[in-house]
């Protein structure tokens, strides 16, 4: 799935290069230390992103070095649960939003949001996926 996913974002963004993208499933004890430390926010959260731009150099053969997309399993099944669909569903709407971050797309102000979302949109229809927004 998480390939499948990577090679969409790929198409749809028109990457031609190799780029790097971990995925990590961690709990939500981990999640909650990570959403605190490196955004202020002291609660559980479904999905963080990180991006390693700044050590590029140790990759030169990639065009960027991306970073990594922090995903909470348990606090993903609960959203599915609430949204009355899979947690398949969930993980795909997940990665994808993660990955749009790293990508540089941000939902901070309205023409943001905007820019981000048709296209998280667009990437959703692909796997057949209402969005969960």
């Amino acid at each position: 799935m998480i390939k499948q996913v990577a090679e969409e974002i790929s198409h749809q963004l028109k990457v031609t290069k190799p780029v790097f993208i971990s995925v990590a499933f961690i709990s939500e004890k981990e999640i909650k230390a990570y959403n605190k430390t490196y955004r202020g926010v002291d609660r559980v959260t479904d999905v963080l992103s990180f991006s390693f731009e700044d050590n590029k150099d140790a990759f030169p053969e990639m065009e960027k070095v991306m970073g990594e997309i922090l995903l909470c399993y348990p606090q993903a099944k609960k959203q599915a649960k609430e949204a009355k669909h899979s947690a398949r569903k969930e993980l795909i709407f997940l990665l994808i939003h993660g990955s749009l971050h790293l990508f540089g797309h941000e939902h901070q102000t309205i023409k943001q949001a905007e820019k981000m979302f048709i296209l998280q949109k667009k990437l959703l229809s692909t796997f057949g996926i209402i969005s969960p927004v």
